[in-house]
């Protein structure tokens, strides 16, 4: 069991922190600094806070919250209206298919495509609805939108997943990347290694810490550690 003391160096470190959305959202502008015109895409919007924290700064851009939930998704478009918000009711995965999302309440910010077991903390998945999935290409092909892409993640253990069924517009279309890393990967079986050889090759990874954001120079087996951990990974020039 970790001491205080080792769990205290490791919030220090980024691990186990959970940042506010305005530290979230202040780290992603700076690293779109250098980008022209672009579109954002919030994968996992829930209530839509991010994109209203985002929209604040990006008056002028496109933002696209996609959220699978319908109870969620009412919540999101009723938050969003009247902004430069498009609320999608979708989910984005590596396939296009239909899933069971499980929570653990109506409007619940861990709904995951996981059920996962979170008895030791007095969580139970025990709701469930069918939501719809689909892969990023597909959806971007489909609505024409061939602008830069910014883009967050947040859906409970499957990032990996559904930056897999982004495999075209990895290859130069995103430009900036925020993921989360923690608990829910373990029931989603996906490790950072994953995530480190599917990005490292084309972006450089930063970690959210207290005094900021980290660059990452290359893989070990200490990052894996699943307690939330806020990522971006920035295109390479």
């Amino acid at each position: 069991m970790l001491s205080g003391v080792s769990l205290l160096l490791l919030k220090l470190m980024g691990f186990g922190r959970i940042p506010t959305i305005q530290e979230e959202v202040k780290f992603l502008t700076l690293l779109t600094s250098g980008l022209g015109k672009f579109v954002f895409i919030d994968v996992g919007a829930n209530r839509g806070d991010y994109s209203l924290e985002f929209s604040k700064k990006f008056s002028k851009v496109s933002i696209y919250a996609f959220e699978p939930a319908l109870e969620t998704f009412k919540i999101l478009q009723s938050k969003t209206q009247k902004t430069n918000i498009s609320c999608i009711n979708l989910g984005i995965g590596e396939k296009s298919k239909t899933a069971k999302l499980y929570y653990d309440f109506f409007g619940s910010g861990l709904a995951s495509l996981s059920q996962r077991d979170l008895s030791h903390m007095k969580v139970n998945f025990d709701l469930n609805e069918i939501v719809s999935i689909v892969t990023l290409d597909e959806w971007l092909m489909n609505h024409k939108i061939e602008d830069d892409l910014v883009i967050k993640m947040d859906i409970e253990g499957f990032e990996l997943f559904a930056l897999k069924g982004a495999h075209e517009a990895l290859k130069g279309q995103i430009k900036l990347i925020q993921f989360e890393f923690g608990g829910a990967n373990i029931d989603s079986r996906t490790f950072f290694k994953d995530f480190w050889l599917l990005l490292s090759p084309r972006f450089d990874i930063y970690r959210l810490s207290t005094k900021g954001i980290d660059l990452l120079s290359h893989y070990s087996e200490g990052y894996e550690i699943f307690m939330n951990t806020t990522y971006y990974a920035q295109r390479k020039n």
